[in-house]
């Protein structure tokens, strides 16, 4: 029997009606060349933790062969900073990088929470807090013109979503 997993020169002998014959069989470790990724396709928010669910690692030999691996190690990528992070894959002695995209934190605060049935929207008080692509925190007020109020529903009574965006 040939052993695959052992480099090196093995002997095979085939045996027919008596008469028999050895070859010599030469067994070399696969070389990697390099390897795919197919990543994740998440967009993540900041503080969020990242994920290799649905990432598929590819190794590629030098005879052209592929194969997929699960042996591979991920670098964790910067969750706290808004932007594209940078993920590093590496199986055996080869790397390959993607990106994953961190949108910023958004957050409101200090805004009226109690209304009555056909009121509008205090834009007087509060504010959106905004992590931004530099990592600082930007406080905009209601009030400002970056802010605008995309959805509101007072027609009912009951707890209610408020949509707001920001254009920068």
């Amino acid at each position: 029997d040939i052993d695959f997993n052992t480099e090196g020169l093995q002997h095979l002998t085939v045996t027919y009606e008596g008469f028999f014959t050895t070859i010599d069989i030469m067994v070399t470790k696969k070389v990697v060349t390099g390897i795919t990724v197919t990543a994740p396709t998440q967009v993540y928010t900041v503080g969020d933790t990242f994920s290799t669910e649905g990432m598929v690692v590819t190794a590629v030999y030098a005879d052209g062969k592929t194969a997929v691996v699960t042996d591979y190690t991920v670098s964790t990528p910067d969750m706290n900073t808004a932007g594209k992070q940078t993920v590093t894959v590496t199986y055996g002695e080869v790397s390959t990088t993607f990106k994953v995209t961190v949108a910023p934190r958004i957050t409101a605060e200090n805004f009226e929470t109690k209304y009555f049935v056909g009121d509008s929207f205090n834009k007087t008080k509060g504010r959106v807090r905004i992590a931004g692509d530099d990592g600082k925190i930007k406080n905009v007020n209601f009030n400002d013109k970056a802010i605008s109020v995309v959805s509101f529903d007072t027609t009912s009574a009951g707890k209610k979503t408020v949509t707001v965006k920001y254009t920068s």
